[in-house]
């Protein structure tokens, strides 16, 4: 028993020894998000899945819902809706709700929002392969603000493999 005892007990602290405790995580100085990756109404959620995004700055008192708990956008931009990709997608992939990965990326005055309204079509598909799709993945982007506020609409990230951001600077 004692090698039980030495093996998964350690050394003896002796009574005068300090015990450490562990560290709490430093606040966030600035404004934050409460969530950076979120999935919303997806075919797989499990019940409680939270998906609520919040911006948050306690030195100036501001907490705004960006997201609520079942995907929702509030406060939607809008969509910068352009043929070539439209007519890729089913109408109700552009409602204001995540269904599929969305991101909230550090970017130089806020976040880059990276919304996937289509997936791949092999994320349908399953262990053997059946079921996939050839719908190519669609991304669409806009930026939040260090106030909080959505800067514009959603515009084309990526279709497919083809990226459009950054936009060609020269148009």
């Amino acid at each position: 028993m004692r090698w039980l005892s030495r093996l998964f007990g350690g050394k003896k602290k002796s009574a005068g020894s300090a015990q450490k405790t562990p560290e709490a995580a430093p606040e966030p100085t600035g404004p934050y998000l409460t969530q950076t990756v979120v999935f919303g109404m997806h075919p797989y959620r499990r019940k409680g899945d939270d998906s609520s995004v919040f911006f948050v700055d306690k030195t100036r008192g501001i907490s705004k819902m960006l997201v609520d708990t079942y995907g929702n956008i509030q406060n939607f931009p809008g969509i910068l809706q352009e043929e070539f990709w439209v007519k890729r997608v089913t109408p109700n992939s552009m409602e204001p709700q995540i269904c599929f990965r969305t991101s909230f990326e550090p970017h130089e005055k806020g976040w880059l929002v990276l919304w996937e309204i289509q997936p791949d079509g092999r994320y349908w598909e399953d262990e053997d392969g059946f079921g996939a799709e050839s719908d190519p993945e669609v991304l669409l982007y806009t930026f939040v603000d260090r106030n909080g506020e959505f800067t514009g609409p959603f515009r084309i990230y990526k279709l497919g493999t083809r990226r459009f951001y950054p936009p060609d600077q020269n148009t």
